[in-house]
Protein backbone atom coordinates (compact mmCIF):
# COMPACT_ATOMS: atom_id res chain seq x y z
CA UNK A 1 0.00 0.00 0.00
CA UNK A 2 1.26 3.47 -0.76
CA UNK A 3 -0.05 7.00 -0.65
CA UNK A 4 0.37 9.58 -3.36
CA UNK A 5 0.41 13.28 -2.69
CA UNK A 6 -1.50 16.08 -4.35
CA UNK A 7 1.63 16.72 -6.39
CA UNK A 8 1.64 13.18 -7.74
CA UNK A 9 4.84 12.05 -5.98
CA UNK A 10 5.06 8.77 -4.08
CA UNK A 11 5.52 8.81 -0.30
CA UNK A 12 6.97 6.10 1.99
CA UNK A 13 5.11 2.81 2.23
CA UNK A 14 2.13 3.17 4.54
CA UNK A 15 2.30 -0.41 5.71
CA UNK A 16 5.78 0.12 7.14
CA UNK A 17 4.68 3.32 8.85
CA UNK A 18 1.68 1.56 10.38
CA UNK A 19 3.87 -1.22 11.77
CA UNK A 20 6.04 1.37 13.52
CA UNK A 21 2.97 3.00 15.02
CA UNK A 22 1.25 -0.13 16.36
CA UNK A 23 1.07 -0.11 20.10
CA UNK A 24 2.55 3.38 20.31
CA UNK A 25 1.05 6.32 22.16
CA UNK A 26 0.66 9.56 20.23
CA UNK A 27 2.90 12.24 21.72
CA UNK A 28 2.60 15.98 21.32
CA UNK A 29 5.19 16.84 18.66
CA UNK A 30 7.30 19.97 18.90
CA UNK A 31 5.50 21.52 15.92
CA UNK A 32 2.31 21.78 17.97
CA UNK A 33 4.07 23.98 20.47
CA UNK A 34 4.90 26.54 17.78
CA UNK A 35 7.37 26.80 14.95
CA UNK A 36 7.68 24.02 12.40
CA UNK A 37 7.49 24.36 8.65
CA UNK A 38 4.51 26.72 8.77
CA UNK A 39 5.22 28.39 12.10
CA UNK A 40 5.93 31.84 10.66
CA UNK A 41 3.55 31.75 7.72
CA UNK A 42 1.17 34.31 9.24
CA UNK A 43 3.90 36.65 10.43
CA UNK A 44 4.46 40.02 8.83
CA UNK A 45 6.14 39.50 5.48
CA UNK A 46 5.55 35.74 5.67
CA UNK A 47 3.61 33.44 3.35
CA UNK A 48 1.46 35.55 1.04
CA UNK A 49 -0.96 32.83 -0.05
CA UNK A 50 -4.57 33.95 0.06
CA UNK A 51 -5.98 32.18 1.85
CA UNK A 52 -2.87 30.67 3.42
CA UNK A 53 -2.61 26.94 3.94
CA UNK A 54 -3.56 25.89 7.48
CA UNK A 55 -0.77 24.99 9.85
CA UNK A 56 0.37 21.44 9.24
CA UNK A 57 -0.62 21.17 5.57
CA UNK A 58 2.31 20.07 3.41
CA UNK A 59 4.34 22.87 1.87
CA UNK A 60 3.73 23.43 -1.82
CA UNK A 61 0.15 22.12 -1.81
CA UNK A 62 -2.73 24.30 -2.91
CA UNK A 63 -5.41 25.47 -0.51
CA UNK A 64 -8.74 26.44 -2.03
CA UNK A 65 -11.44 26.46 0.66
CA UNK A 66 -14.97 25.50 -0.40
CA UNK A 67 -16.29 28.35 1.75
CA UNK A 68 -14.45 31.50 2.89
CA UNK A 69 -14.66 30.39 6.54
CA UNK A 70 -12.49 27.34 5.77
CA UNK A 71 -9.33 29.36 6.24
CA UNK A 72 -7.19 30.90 8.96
CA UNK A 73 -9.98 33.45 9.46
CA UNK A 74 -12.38 30.71 10.64
CA UNK A 75 -15.43 32.24 12.31
CA UNK A 76 -14.69 32.62 16.03
CA UNK A 77 -18.37 32.46 16.94
CA UNK A 78 -18.74 29.02 15.35
CA UNK A 79 -15.99 27.55 17.51
CA UNK A 80 -17.31 29.20 20.68
CA UNK A 81 -20.74 27.71 20.02
CA UNK A 82 -19.32 24.25 19.35
CA UNK A 83 -17.25 24.33 22.50
CA UNK A 84 -20.26 25.34 24.61
CA UNK A 85 -22.39 22.64 23.00
CA UNK A 86 -19.73 20.02 23.75
CA UNK A 87 -19.58 21.23 27.35
CA UNK A 88 -23.33 20.63 27.62
CA UNK A 89 -24.01 17.42 25.66
CA UNK A 90 -27.41 17.17 27.30
CA UNK A 91 -28.50 19.93 24.89
CA UNK A 92 -27.80 17.56 22.01
CA UNK A 93 -29.78 14.83 23.75
CA UNK A 94 -32.73 17.16 24.21
CA UNK A 95 -32.58 18.15 20.54
CA UNK A 96 -32.47 14.51 19.43
CA UNK A 97 -35.40 13.59 21.70
CA UNK A 98 -37.47 16.52 20.46
CA UNK A 99 -36.80 15.61 16.84
CA UNK A 100 -37.79 12.02 17.63
CA UNK A 101 -41.22 13.21 18.76
CA UNK A 102 -41.71 15.37 15.69
CA UNK A 103 -40.32 12.97 13.06
CA UNK A 104 -43.44 10.73 12.73
CA UNK A 105 -45.59 13.83 12.24
CA UNK A 106 -43.53 15.07 9.28
CA UNK A 107 -43.09 11.79 7.46
CA UNK A 108 -40.01 10.44 9.18
CA UNK A 109 -41.58 7.00 9.09
CA UNK A 110 -40.54 3.74 10.69
CA UNK A 111 -37.36 1.79 10.06
CA UNK A 112 -37.53 -0.55 7.06
CA UNK A 113 -36.30 -4.14 7.59
CA UNK A 114 -32.92 -5.00 6.11
CA UNK A 115 -32.89 -6.61 2.66
CA UNK A 116 -31.73 -10.22 2.34
CA UNK A 117 -28.04 -10.81 2.87
CA UNK A 118 -25.80 -12.26 0.15
CA UNK A 119 -22.82 -14.62 0.13
CA UNK A 120 -19.35 -13.12 -0.16
CA UNK A 121 -17.33 -14.06 -3.21
CA UNK A 122 -14.65 -16.66 -2.33
CA UNK A 123 -11.25 -15.09 -1.73
CA UNK A 124 -12.68 -11.68 -0.80
CA UNK A 125 -10.74 -9.25 1.36
CA UNK A 126 -12.25 -6.78 3.81
CA UNK A 127 -12.13 -3.15 4.86
CA UNK A 128 -14.36 -0.89 6.96
CA UNK A 129 -15.61 2.70 6.96
CA UNK A 130 -16.81 5.04 9.69
CA UNK A 131 -17.90 8.68 9.68
CA UNK A 132 -18.91 11.46 12.08
CA UNK A 133 -17.58 9.44 14.96
CA UNK A 134 -15.04 11.27 17.12
CA UNK A 135 -17.25 12.27 20.04
CA UNK A 136 -16.04 9.80 22.66
CA UNK A 137 -19.51 8.35 23.26
CA UNK A 138 -20.47 4.84 24.33
CA UNK A 139 -21.99 4.44 20.87
CA UNK A 140 -18.54 5.02 19.36
CA UNK A 141 -17.04 2.45 21.73
CA UNK A 142 -19.61 -0.09 20.52
CA UNK A 143 -18.98 0.74 16.87
CA UNK A 144 -15.22 0.37 17.36
CA UNK A 145 -15.70 -3.07 18.96
CA UNK A 146 -17.78 -4.13 15.96
CA UNK A 147 -15.12 -2.90 13.54
CA UNK A 148 -12.41 -4.75 15.43
CA UNK A 149 -14.50 -7.95 15.37
CA UNK A 150 -14.69 -7.77 11.57
CA UNK A 151 -10.86 -7.84 11.26
CA UNK A 152 -10.60 -5.32 8.40
CA UNK A 153 -7.45 -5.00 6.34
CA UNK A 154 -7.82 -1.21 6.58
CA UNK A 155 -10.24 1.49 7.79
CA UNK A 156 -11.29 4.62 5.92
CA UNK A 157 -13.24 7.53 7.41
CA UNK A 158 -15.84 9.92 5.99
CA UNK A 159 -14.63 12.86 8.06
CA UNK A 160 -15.47 14.51 11.37
CA UNK A 161 -12.81 12.42 13.02
CA UNK A 162 -13.03 14.46 16.22
CA UNK A 163 -15.50 16.78 17.94
CA UNK A 164 -16.14 19.56 18.55
CA UNK A 165 -13.44 21.51 16.72
CA UNK A 166 -10.19 19.66 16.02
CA UNK A 167 -8.12 20.87 18.99
CA UNK A 168 -5.41 18.73 20.56
CA UNK A 169 -7.49 18.34 23.75
CA UNK A 170 -10.45 17.14 21.67
CA UNK A 171 -8.35 14.28 20.33
CA UNK A 172 -7.13 13.41 23.81
CA UNK A 173 -10.63 13.43 25.28
CA UNK A 174 -12.88 12.18 22.47
CA UNK A 175 -10.67 10.30 19.99
CA UNK A 176 -7.72 8.65 21.69
CA UNK A 177 -9.61 6.53 24.30
CA UNK A 178 -11.91 4.95 21.70
CA UNK A 179 -10.02 5.06 18.40
CA UNK A 180 -6.34 5.19 19.29
CA UNK A 181 -5.74 1.45 19.56
CA UNK A 182 -7.69 0.65 16.37
CA UNK A 183 -6.00 3.42 14.39
CA UNK A 184 -2.57 2.05 15.31
CA UNK A 185 -3.42 -1.60 14.66
CA UNK A 186 -4.54 -1.37 11.01
CA UNK A 187 -3.88 1.11 8.20
CA UNK A 188 -6.19 4.00 9.11
CA UNK A 189 -6.92 6.36 6.23
CA UNK A 190 -9.11 9.35 7.18
CA UNK A 191 -10.66 12.11 5.13
CA UNK A 192 -11.23 15.59 6.48
CA UNK A 193 -14.59 16.80 7.81
CA UNK A 194 -15.81 20.24 8.75
CA UNK A 195 -15.18 19.61 12.49
CA UNK A 196 -11.56 18.54 12.02
CA UNK A 197 -9.84 21.94 11.80
CA UNK A 198 -9.63 24.44 14.64
CA UNK A 199 -9.31 27.90 13.12
CA UNK A 200 -6.33 27.60 10.75
CA UNK A 201 -4.68 24.68 12.54
CA UNK A 202 -4.57 21.11 11.20
CA UNK A 203 -1.47 20.13 13.16
CA UNK A 204 -3.40 17.99 15.68
CA UNK A 205 -5.00 16.10 12.75
CA UNK A 206 -1.72 15.40 10.97
CA UNK A 207 0.02 14.60 14.26
CA UNK A 208 -2.45 11.76 14.79
CA UNK A 209 -2.22 10.68 11.15
CA UNK A 210 1.46 11.32 10.32
CA UNK A 211 1.45 8.81 7.48
CA UNK A 212 -0.62 11.32 5.47
CA UNK A 213 2.41 13.63 5.48
CA UNK A 214 0.32 16.80 5.55
CA UNK A 215 -1.87 15.87 2.57
CA UNK A 216 -5.51 16.96 2.77
CA UNK A 217 -6.45 14.76 -0.22
CA UNK A 218 -4.57 11.75 -1.51
CA UNK A 219 -4.82 8.34 -3.14
CA UNK A 220 -3.50 4.88 -2.24
CA UNK A 221 -3.94 1.29 -3.39
CA UNK A 222 -4.71 -1.90 -1.51
CA UNK A 223 -4.91 -5.27 -3.27
CA UNK A 224 -6.97 -4.66 -6.44
CA UNK A 225 -8.60 -1.41 -5.25
CA UNK A 226 -7.55 2.21 -5.47
CA UNK A 227 -8.90 4.70 -2.95
CA UNK A 228 -9.26 8.46 -3.43
CA UNK A 229 -9.70 10.51 -0.24
CA UNK A 230 -11.08 13.99 -0.95
CA UNK A 231 -11.30 17.13 1.16
CA UNK A 232 -14.84 18.33 0.50
CA UNK A 233 -14.17 21.58 2.39
CA UNK A 234 -11.80 22.48 -0.43
CA UNK A 235 -13.04 23.47 -3.86
CA UNK A 236 -14.03 20.59 -6.14
CA UNK A 237 -15.61 22.62 -8.89
CA UNK A 238 -14.30 22.71 -12.47
CA UNK A 239 -10.90 24.37 -12.64
CA UNK A 240 -10.00 23.72 -9.01
CA UNK A 241 -6.69 22.08 -8.14
CA UNK A 242 -8.37 19.22 -6.32
CA UNK A 243 -10.70 18.35 -9.21
CA UNK A 244 -7.79 18.43 -11.66
CA UNK A 245 -5.84 16.11 -9.35
CA UNK A 246 -8.82 13.75 -9.03
CA UNK A 247 -9.31 13.50 -12.79
CA UNK A 248 -5.62 12.87 -13.41
CA UNK A 249 -5.52 10.24 -10.67
CA UNK A 250 -8.62 8.47 -11.99
CA UNK A 251 -7.37 8.65 -15.56
CA UNK A 252 -4.16 6.82 -14.65
CA UNK A 253 -5.73 4.26 -12.32
CA UNK A 254 -5.34 0.64 -13.41
CA UNK A 255 -7.17 -0.87 -10.43
CA UNK A 256 -10.17 -3.14 -10.77
CA UNK A 257 -12.05 -1.29 -8.01
CA UNK A 258 -12.17 2.48 -7.51
CA UNK A 259 -13.46 3.95 -4.25
CA UNK A 260 -13.89 7.68 -3.63
CA UNK A 261 -14.57 8.91 -0.11
CA UNK A 262 -15.22 12.36 1.33
CA UNK A 263 -17.27 14.12 4.01
CA UNK A 264 -20.06 15.98 2.22
CA UNK A 265 -22.58 13.69 0.46
CA UNK A 266 -23.50 14.17 -3.17
CA UNK A 267 -26.72 12.20 -2.64
CA UNK A 268 -27.87 12.82 0.92
CA UNK A 269 -31.26 13.84 2.27
CA UNK A 270 -31.38 16.69 -0.23
CA UNK A 271 -29.78 17.24 -3.63
CA UNK A 272 -29.57 20.99 -3.10
CA UNK A 273 -26.97 21.44 -0.36
CA UNK A 274 -23.90 20.13 -2.21
CA UNK A 275 -25.16 20.25 -5.78
CA UNK A 276 -22.03 22.03 -7.03
CA UNK A 277 -19.85 19.15 -5.76
CA UNK A 278 -22.21 16.60 -7.32
CA UNK A 279 -22.45 18.30 -10.72
CA UNK A 280 -18.66 18.61 -10.87
CA UNK A 281 -17.56 15.23 -9.52
CA UNK A 282 -20.29 12.79 -10.59
CA UNK A 283 -19.40 13.04 -14.32
CA UNK A 284 -15.81 12.08 -13.46
CA UNK A 285 -17.00 9.06 -11.49
CA UNK A 286 -19.03 7.81 -14.42
CA UNK A 287 -16.34 8.63 -16.99
CA UNK A 288 -13.64 6.66 -15.19
CA UNK A 289 -15.73 3.80 -13.81
CA UNK A 290 -15.78 4.55 -10.07
CA UNK A 291 -18.09 1.97 -8.53
CA UNK A 292 -18.38 3.30 -4.96
CA UNK A 293 -18.54 6.62 -3.09
CA UNK A 294 -18.60 6.79 0.72
CA UNK A 295 -19.63 10.03 2.46
CA UNK A 296 -20.82 11.26 5.85
CA UNK A 297 -21.90 14.60 7.39
CA UNK A 298 -25.52 13.59 8.01
CA UNK A 299 -25.73 11.61 11.24
CA UNK A 300 -27.43 8.43 10.04
CA UNK A 301 -27.14 5.85 7.26
CA UNK A 302 -28.35 6.26 3.66
CA UNK A 303 -27.96 4.42 0.38
CA UNK A 304 -28.80 6.18 -2.87
CA UNK A 305 -30.13 4.47 -5.94
CA UNK A 306 -27.22 3.81 -8.33
CA UNK A 307 -26.39 6.99 -10.24
CA UNK A 308 -24.96 6.15 -13.64
CA UNK A 309 -23.83 2.86 -12.12
CA UNK A 310 -22.08 4.61 -9.20
CA UNK A 311 -23.17 3.54 -5.70
CA UNK A 312 -23.30 6.34 -3.11
CA UNK A 313 -23.40 5.31 0.56
CA UNK A 314 -23.57 7.62 3.58
CA UNK A 315 -22.20 6.49 6.93
CA UNK A 316 -22.60 9.39 9.34
CA UNK A 317 -23.55 7.53 12.52
CA UNK A 318 -20.15 6.55 13.86
CA UNK A 319 -20.60 7.98 17.35
CA UNK A 320 -21.86 11.56 17.37
CA UNK A 321 -25.57 11.86 18.09
CA UNK A 322 -27.86 10.31 15.48
CA UNK A 323 -30.89 12.38 14.56
CA UNK A 324 -34.17 11.02 13.16
CA UNK A 325 -35.25 11.82 9.61
CA UNK A 326 -37.46 14.87 9.39
CA UNK A 327 -39.38 14.10 6.22
CA UNK A 328 -40.23 11.47 3.64
CA UNK A 329 -37.41 9.61 1.92
CA UNK A 330 -36.22 11.46 -1.18
CA UNK A 331 -36.81 9.88 -4.58
CA UNK A 332 -33.08 9.43 -5.23
CA UNK A 333 -32.63 7.27 -2.11
CA UNK A 334 -33.09 3.49 -1.95
CA UNK A 335 -32.69 2.91 1.80
CA UNK A 336 -32.13 4.85 5.01
CA UNK A 337 -31.82 4.16 8.72
CA UNK A 338 -31.44 6.56 11.65
CA UNK A 339 -28.94 4.39 13.54
CA UNK A 340 -25.37 4.50 14.80
CA UNK A 341 -23.40 2.52 12.23
CA UNK A 342 -20.29 1.64 10.32
CA UNK A 343 -19.81 -0.09 6.95
CA UNK A 344 -18.11 -3.41 6.23
CA UNK A 345 -16.88 -4.19 2.72
CA UNK A 346 -16.11 -7.58 1.21
CA UNK A 347 -14.11 -7.12 -2.00
CA UNK A 348 -14.08 -9.93 -4.53
CA UNK A 349 -12.96 -10.15 -8.11
CA UNK A 350 -16.43 -9.65 -9.58
CA UNK A 351 -18.54 -8.21 -6.75
CA UNK A 352 -18.14 -5.91 -3.78
CA UNK A 353 -20.57 -6.53 -0.92
CA UNK A 354 -21.34 -3.69 1.52
CA UNK A 355 -23.06 -4.23 4.85
CA UNK A 356 -24.21 -1.47 7.19
CA UNK A 357 -23.88 -2.60 10.81
CA UNK A 358 -25.50 -0.76 13.72
CA UNK A 359 -23.81 -0.17 17.08
CA UNK A 360 -25.39 -3.35 18.49
CA UNK A 361 -23.76 -5.44 15.77
CA UNK A 362 -26.97 -5.97 13.78
CA UNK A 363 -27.00 -5.87 10.00
CA UNK A 364 -29.05 -2.92 8.78
CA UNK A 365 -28.50 -3.08 5.02
CA UNK A 366 -26.69 -5.10 2.36
CA UNK A 367 -25.88 -4.10 -1.20
CA UNK A 368 -23.95 -6.05 -3.82
CA UNK A 369 -22.01 -4.00 -6.36
CA UNK A 370 -20.82 -5.56 -9.64
CA UNK A 371 -17.35 -4.59 -10.80
CA UNK A 372 -18.78 -3.38 -14.14
CA UNK A 373 -21.67 -1.43 -12.59
CA UNK A 374 -20.85 1.77 -14.49
CA UNK A 375 -20.40 -0.06 -17.80
CA UNK A 376 -23.73 -1.83 -17.26
CA UNK A 377 -25.47 1.51 -16.67
CA UNK A 378 -23.90 2.98 -19.79
CA UNK A 379 -24.98 0.00 -21.89
CA UNK A 380 -28.50 0.33 -20.51
CA UNK A 381 -28.58 4.05 -21.26
CA UNK A 382 -27.37 3.35 -24.78
CA UNK A 383 -30.15 0.83 -25.36
CA UNK A 384 -32.74 3.29 -24.10
CA UNK A 385 -31.45 6.19 -26.20
CA UNK A 386 -33.65 7.10 -29.18
CA UNK A 387 -32.39 6.21 -32.63
CA UNK A 388 -31.06 9.18 -34.59
CA UNK A 389 -33.41 10.43 -37.28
Amino acid sequence: MRAESTRGTTTAALAEDQRRRRGATVQLPAVLGGGGENGDRHAEGGDREHPPRPLGVASGTSWEPYEPTRSFAMNELTHEFLEKLEAAPWLQDIAAAAMGLIAPLVGGGTQAPPPPDVVDEPGSWHFAAIGDYGAGTTHLQNVVKNIEASHPRLVITAGDNVYPSGRWQDYQKNWEPSMGKLARSVPFMPSLGNHDMYRDDLRPYFAHFPHLQGLAYYTFTEQDAQFFALDSDQDLRAGSAQRKWLEESLKHSKSRWKVVYLHYPMYGTSLKQFDDIRTSVQPLLEKYGVQLVVAGHEHNYMRAKPQGGVYHLLTGGGGQRVYPFMGKMAAHLAFRAAVYNHLEFSVGKHTLVVRAIDDQGRRVDTVEIPVDSVAQAQRGASLLAPNPA
